[in-house]
C-alpha cells in the first residue's frame, strides 16, 4: 500500500535532538584537527557523525568513512564494524537503501563475528525499515523479527519496545490495523515506564495516533497527535511541530466543529514554516489551509491557494507533491464549475500518480474526470473514466478486504499458538497435580482409599526396576565386549610383534647358515635342505591367517573395503595394507614377507596406485580411514 507515505517519514526519520549547534561542531573540528592519535580522530569523528547525521547526512558521510579508514589502518573490527554501520544510517537517510542494505551487511558480518548482539539487532532493525521505506513489508517484517529476537536474547526492554512500534508501522502500512494497535501499544507500555525515553514515546504515540486516524477515530486520534505537538513545542523541535500539527489538521478538516481551533493551529504552522523554509513542509501546511477553505464552502480562497502550490511544485523532485496538489486544484475547479481547466489537471494528477502506483489519487482524480466529462456532455469520455475508476475502487476495496482476511488469519495463527502455549501450560500443570495427588496416595497407604493407586505405584515401580535391571545388564554387556575387543588388540599387537620377530628371526638363520654354505664344502647338500625348509616356513601362511583373524576382528570390514576401493586388490595387496595400517615399517613389512624393502616400496606404490591416491597423499594415513 503508498499510504501513510508523509507518517512513515516523518516516524523513521525523527531526529533524536537538535545536535548541529554550530559552536559544538566548530569545537569539534578545531579539535580534530588537533588530534594526535588515531583513538583519538576515532572519538572525535563518532561525535561529529552524531551532531551531523540529523541535520548534514552529506558531511556524517565523511566523518563515517574516516572511521572506515581507521578501522581498515588499525585492522580493529570494533571501529570499521562502527564505521560501516555509521555510514549504512547515512544512505538510509539519504533513500539510497541499496547502498545502506550493502554497508549494513558488512557491518553485521563482523558484529557476528563478535558476538555482538546488540549491534546484530540494530542492523537487522535498520534493515527492516529500509525494506519497509521501499514497499518490502513481508521483508520488513523479517528483519523486524529477527531483531526483536536478538533484542530479547539480550533482555533489552528498549529495543523490544522500538520493534513493538516499528511492526506497528508495518501492520500499518499492510492495512492491519488491529495488529497494528497492539504492538503500538505494548511498546508504549515500555517507552512510558522509561523517562529518559521521552522521544521515543513520541513517536510511539504518533504511529497511535495515525492508526486511529486511518480507522477514522478522529476522537482519540486527535489526542495523541496533540500530545506530541506539546512536547515537540516544550523542546524547541519545530520541524516536528509542524508535521503532527499537518497530520493532526487533516484529520480534523472534515469536522466543522473544529474549525476555531483549526484555524489557529494552521495559521501557527505556516508562522513556523517560513522560519524552516522547508518546501515539502510549507506546501502541505497551505494545503491544508486550501482544503479547510473547500470544506467551508470559500472555492475562491480554496482555488487561489492551490494554484499557486501547483505552480511552486512543478518542478523537478516535486513530482509526488504535483499530483497531489493538481487533485486538490481539480477537485476545486470542478466544484466551482470550471470543468474545462479542472480536466486539464484532473488528467494530469492521474498520470503522475499512476506512474507512481498511488491508486487512491488515481481513482480520485478518475472520479472526478468522469463527473466533469458528463458535465459537459462528453457522455462516452465520462463512461469511460467512470469504468475505469470502479476498477481502481473495486481493486482497493478488495485489496482492503484481502487485508482484513489477511490479518483475521494472522490473529488467528497467534492466538491459536497462544492457545497451544497454554493448553500445554495446563497440561503440565495437571501432570504436576496429578504427581502430587500420586505422593499423596501413598501417605494415605493405611487407609485403603487409594489402594489402586498403590498397586499402580507398585507396578511403575517394577517396571522402573526392571527398566534399571535391563539397563544395567547392556551396560554389563557393553563393558564385556569393549574388555574383549582390548584383548583383541592387545592379541593382534602381539601376533604383529611375534611375526616381525619370527622373520627377522629366521631372515638372521638364514643369512648364517648361507655362511656356512659357502664356507663348508662338504655339508652344502645338507645345508641347502635347511634352508630350503626355513624359506618354506617363513613363507607359509598358517602365521599369517592366524594373524588375518585377530586383525579382522579388531578392524572390521577392512580388507573388503579395500577390494571395493582398489578394484581389482589381490590378497597380497591385503596382506600388505594390513601390514601398514599396523603402523609396521618397510624393513618390518620385508621381512615378514620374506623379500627386499625395495620390493616393499614398489608394492606400496602398485596398491597406491590402485587406490587412485594423489602422489602426495600419505598412503598410511588413508588406510588409517578405512
Amino acid at each position: 500500500m503508498k499510504t501513510q507515505s508523509a507518517i512513515l517519514s516523518i516516524l523513521f526519520f525523527l531526529p533524536l535532538f537538535t545536535f548541529a549547534q554550530d559552536s559544538k561542531m566548530d569545537s569539534l573540528q578545531a579539535a580534530l584537527e588537533a588530534a594526535s592519535s588515531q583513538v583519538e580522530v576515532f572519538d572525535i569523528s563518532e561525535k561529529l557523525w552524531a551532531s551531523s547525521i540529523n541535520g548534514d547526512p552529506n558531511a556524517a558521510m565523511e566523518h563515517a568513512q574516516r572511521i572506515i579508514d581507521i578501522g581498515n589502518e588499525l585492522q580493529v573490527d570494533t571501529i570499521l564494524s562502527n564505521g560501516l554501520y555509521k555510514k549504512g544510517v547515512c544512505h538510509a537517510y539519504m533513500n539510497n537503501f541499496d547502498s545502506s542494505g550493502y554497508y549494513f551487511r558488512r557491518a553485521m558480518i563482523l558484529f557476528e563475528a563478535a558476538n555482538n548482539y546488540e549491534a546484530i539487532a540494530s542492523v537487522q532493525r535498520n534493515l527492516g525499515q529500509d525494506h519497509n521505506m521501499v514497499g518490502e513489508l513481508d521483508s520488513a517484517l523479517h528483519y523486524y523479527q529477527q531483531s526483536g529476537a536478538n533484542f530479547a536474547r539480550i533482555d533489552d526492554s528498549v529495543g523490544i519496545a522500538d520493534i513493538h512500534n516499528s511492526v506497528a508501522i508495518v501492520y500499518l502500512m499492510k492495512g492491519y490495523y488491529n495488529l497494528a494497535f497492539d504492538q503500538a501499544v505494548a511498546g508504549e507500555r515500555i517507552f512510558e515506564q522509561r523517562e529518559e525515553l521521552a522521544m521515543d514515546l513520541q513517536q510511539n504515540r504518533m504511529v497511535i495516533a495515525a492508526i486511529y486516524g486511518e480507522m477514522k477515530d478522529t476522537v482519540n486520534a486527535i489526542p495523541y497527535f496533540q500530545k506530541t505537538i506539546d512536547f515537540f513545542a516544550a523542546n524547541g523541535m519545530d520541524r516536528q511541530v509542524v508535521s503532527n500539527s499537518i497530520l493532526m489538521a487533516d484529520l480534523m478538516i472534515p469536522n466543522y466543529e473544529q474549525y476555531p481551533t483549526l484555524s489557529s493551529i494552521i495559521t501557527n504552522t505556516q508562522e513556523i514554516c517560513k522560519k524552516l523554509q522547508d518546501p515539502s513542509l510549507t506546501n502541505a501546511a497551505y494545503l491544508a489551509e486550501s482544503r479547510l477553505a473547500y470544506y467551508q464552502g470559500d472555492y475562491d480562497k480554496a482555488q487561489r491557494i492551490q494554484t499557486d502550490l501547483v505552480a511552486s511544485s512543478s518542478v523537478e523532485g516535486q513530482e509526488f507533491i504535483y499530483f497531489v496538489n493538481t487533485l486538490s486544484l481539480g477537485t476545486t475547479l470542478v466544484a466551482q464549475g470550471n470543468y474545462a481547466e479542472a480536466i486539464h489537471y484532473l488528467k494530469e494528477s492521474e498520470e503522475n500518480a499512476s506512474a507512481y502506483g498511488t491508486d487512491n489519487v488515481v481513482r480520485d482524480a478518475r472520479k472526478l474526470l468522469a463527473q466533469a466529462y458528463e458535465k459537459i456532455g462528453n457522455h462516452r469520455e465520462s463512461l469511460a473514466y467512470y469504468k475505469s475508476y470502479k476498477a481502481v475502487a473495486e481493486r482497493l476495496f478488495n485489496q482492503e478486504r484481502t487485508n482484513r482476511f489477511d490479518e483475521l488469519q494472522t490473529i488467528y495463527e497467534t492466538e491459536k499458538k497462544e492457545n497451544e502455549l497454554a493448553l500445554q501450560a495446563e497440561e503440565i500443570k495437571t501432570l504436576d497435580a496429578e504427581a502430587k495427588a500420586s505422593r499423596l496416595s501413598a501417605t494415605l497407604y493405611g487407609t485403603g482409599m487409594v489402594s489402586f493407586i498403590l498397586i499402580s505405584g507398585l507396578l511403575y515401580f517394577v517396571f522402573r526396576q526392571r527398566m534399571k535391571r535391563n539397563q544395567l545388564e547392556r551396560e554389563q554387556q557393553e563393558a564385556m565386549l569393549k574388555t574383549e575387543l582390548a584383548f583383541k588388540k592387545k592379541e593382534l599387537t602381539s601376533q604383529t610383534l611375534h611375526l616381525v620377530q619370527k622373520s627377522t628371526y629366521l631372515q638372521e638363520v638364514q643369512e648364517n647358515l648361507e655362511q656356512i654354505k659357502q664356507s663348508t664344502e662338504p655339508s652344502k647338500l645338507e645345508l641347502n635342505k635347511v634352508i630350503n625348509s626355513l624359506r618354506r616356513q617363513s613363507g607359509e601362511d598358517e602365521t599369517w591367517e592366524v594373524f588375518k583373524s585377530y586383525f579382522t576382528q579388531v578392524h572390521n570390514d577392512f580388507d573388503q573395503n579395500l577390494r571395493q576401493v582398489a578394484g581389482e586388490g589381490t590378497e597380497n595387496d591385503v596382506r600388505l595394507a594390513s601390514f601398514l595400517r599396523m603402523n609396521l615399517t618397510t624393513k618390518e613389512i620385508a621381512s615378514l614377507l620374506n623379500v627386499l624393502p625395495e620390493s616393499v616400496l614398489k608394492s606400496k606404490y602398485r596398491l597406491k596406485k590402485k587406490l587412485r591416491l594423489e602422489k602426495e597423499q600419505d598412503l598410511g594415513i588413508y588406510l588409517t580411514s578405512l
